[in-house]
């Protein structure tokens, strides 16, 4: 939905008009100005009275390349100016519909299993993210939500939205009595968006997150040079697990005082291990052996005869 914009109109004021027939004199000429009409509800005068709090605002930031930073402004575009009006529900797949290269989406990490990989639209539940924890603010009803296979660094714990076209999808009801606008931009590696409507509350919302559980990563060593990697560098980055509840805390707002505290739900983040190349060293013979490949004994007094081996060169 969108805000039309207003236009002037021409008219008369018809009492006027008929009080000047009724005192014209018969057989003679009138004239009837029109005038400007003022429209009544203007753009203005909607976002005015309609917008005019901020009920939610967030802004998340991530290190980005120019292909996930791209998919990040394309995904806000799509959001930013949507009204979601008194019980409406807003689908976050369906406003933004299927990333596609036609649509200018490129390829960012996306997380598959316990992979990461470059997809097209990639990076994109970072703006999902920021919506998400706008609403929760905003004290709108969330319908389905999902966590991250793994903990990311743009919002606290507990507080993230994955998506998936097809398959997940972040959804949350308007459960107000006014229309909700969603402004939403992007810059870099940075995604801002508030949620703008009518405030009639007499409370604010904070987010409360308790983590349950740690798992911590650890560290394991493979031979990766045939993927290209070198002795020491890191071929898989490693994720600490989660396991975390989140609240919707309510204060009053001329008090700061403690109203209610409700649970909103869990998430479980999997922990990923570390993977190191490590370059695997051929052993060396554990026989001596003389010029002719054959082995060479030496013998103590009253012994047994024993083998000279050379010393061992097994990777530590």
């Amino acid at each position: 939905f969108k805000i039309t914009k207003e236009s002037f109109g021409y008219g008369f004021n018809l009492d006027d008009a008929l009080a000047a027939i009724k005192a014209a004199e018969y057989g003679s000429s009138l004239e009837i100005k029109l005038d400007y009409l003022d429209p009544s509800v203007t753009e203005e005068s909607i976002l005015a009275n309609l917008f005019a709090d901020e009920l939610g605002s967030y802004t998340a930031w991530q290190n980005s390349s120019y292909d996930r930073a791209t998919n990040l402004r394309l995904a806000c575009q799509s959001l930013n100016g949507v009204i979601i009006y008194p019980g409406e529900v807003f689908s976050y797949n369906k406003t933004l519909g299927e990333r596609t290269e036609e649509k200018g989406y490129r390829p960012g990490p996306s997380y598959v299993g316990t992979d990461t990989e470059d997809l097209i639209g990639g990076g994109i539940c970072q703006v999902a993210t920021t919506l998400y924890y706008c609403a929760l603010k905003a004290d709108l009803e969330i319908l389905e939500r999902e966590c991250h296979q793994f903990a990311i660094v743009y919002a606290p714990l507990g507080v993230d939205a994955t998506v998936s076209y097809g398959s997940l999808d972040f959804r949350f009801r308007n459960n107000t009595e006014y229309p909700i606008l969603i402004k939403a931009s992007a810059s870099g590696g940075t995604t801002s968006i508030t949620l703008y409507g009518t405030d009639d509350k007499d409370y604010y919302v904070k987010m409360e997150s308790v983590v349950l559980d740690r798992y911590p990563y650890e560290t394991v060593y493979e031979d990766r040079t045939e993927e290209g990697f070198e002795e020491g560098e890191e071929v898989i980055t490693p994720y600490t697990g989660y396991k975390v509840n989140t609240y919707r805390c309510k204060y009053d707002k001329a008090t700061d005082e403690l109203i209610s505290r409700t649970f909103e739900d869990v998430s479980i983040y999997s922990k990923r291990d570390s993977v190191i190349c490590k370059v695997e060293v051929p052993t060396e013979p554990s026989e001596s052996t003389g010029s002719a490949g054959e082995t060479t004994e030496t013998t103590q007094p009253g012994s047994e005869p024993t083998e000279t081996t050379q010393p061992s060169n097994e990777p530590t």
